[in-house]
């Protein structure tokens, strides 16, 4: 009986080491996706002037700062370098004007092809 408690003590070390070492494995792979995901929600959405989004929507200049003015469309940066997010103009003219949702999409989806 007195070396019956060594092994059983012996065995769950094993056992612990083993279940910390998955353990850290799997926070290492989840802070890894983590990462992965963030930078590449940041590489999708890249920043572009108001000349990009203009040409990616197909509105004029005047439309477009009509719509800023009067829809507070959020911008990066200020004065002249001011840089807009794609998804934001979109979401903010999506709100507040539901007309122009389908001629949005619409450009939009014509200008991938």
């Amino acid at each position: 009986m007195g070396n019956f408690n060594p092994i059983i003590k012996s065995l769950i070390e094993m056992i612990v080491s083993g279940f910390c070492s998955l353990i850290q494995e799997v926070i290492r792979e989840e802070i890894d996706l983590a990462f992965q995901k963030h930078f590449q929600q940041q590489k999708e959405e890249e920043l572009l002037t108001k000349q990009e989004i203009c040409d990616k929507l197909k509105i004029s200049d005047t439309t477009f700062w009509r719509r800023k003015n009067d829809f507070d469309i959020p911008n990066h940066g200020s004065g002249k370098f001011s840089l807009y997010k794609l998804s934001e103009v979109i979401e903010v003219l999506d709100q507040t004007e539901c007309s122009l949702k389908g001629k949005l999409l619409d450009n939009i989806s014509r200008n991938k092809n």
